[in-house]
């Protein structure tokens, strides 16, 4: 397990050095983040792009005079 944690810490590090220097992000975020990212970070121009893309924005459900949101 330590070994593993190592690799991560050192693919994500090469990969996206500004990511992991973030306060809070670790290899584990930052390799989660990168793997959502895929091979194109450039298409990911918002946090609402990002969203969209991990299924959490929420979906207009709205029917006559209701407004909802799920």
């Amino acid at each position: 397990m330590r070994e593993l944690d190592r690799e991560l810490r050192r693919l994500t590090a090469k990969a996206c050095p500004a990511l992991v220097g973030i306060f809070g992000a670790g290899s584990d975020t930052a390799g989660a983040l990168l793997l959502a990212a895929g091979d194109n970070p450039e298409g990911l121009r918002s946090e609402a792009a990002f969203a969209k893309l991990t299924g959490v924005s929420p979906v207009q459900a709205s029917s006559g005079k209701t407004t909802r949101h799920r």
